[in-house]
């Protein structure tokens, strides 16, 4: 890869919590918050709390989010991998 195909980041960059694309998906979708977290088989405060950003999307609810939106369970554990500024392995980045 050349160096001017590189893609940077400002500094200040910070990616989306998941609960925002939920949240817009839902949206689109036109599907209440308390409908979608019982097709998601959890409490309707946790997805708010997902939704909100002050909970993480754990691997349960990642396959289960997977499962509604007909994506992976890694789609939305990498992004909030990608929120909490951490790297594929882990370590802080």
């Amino acid at each position: 890869m050349r160096k001017d195909e590189m893609v940077t980041r400002s500094p200040g960059f910070r990616p989306s919590h998941p609960g925002e694309l939920v949240a817009t998906a839902l949206e689109g979708l036109d599907l209440p918050v308390s409908t979608a977290a019982e097709h998601l088989g959890i409490t309707g405060e946790t997805l708010h709390r997902i939704i909100a950003g002050t909970s993480p999307v754990t691997p349960d609810v990642a396959v289960r989010l997977g499962k509604l939106f007909g994506n992976s369970a890694g789609f939305w554990l990498r992004m909030q991998t990608a929120h909490d500024g951490r790297t594929s392995c882990g370590a802080l980045a």
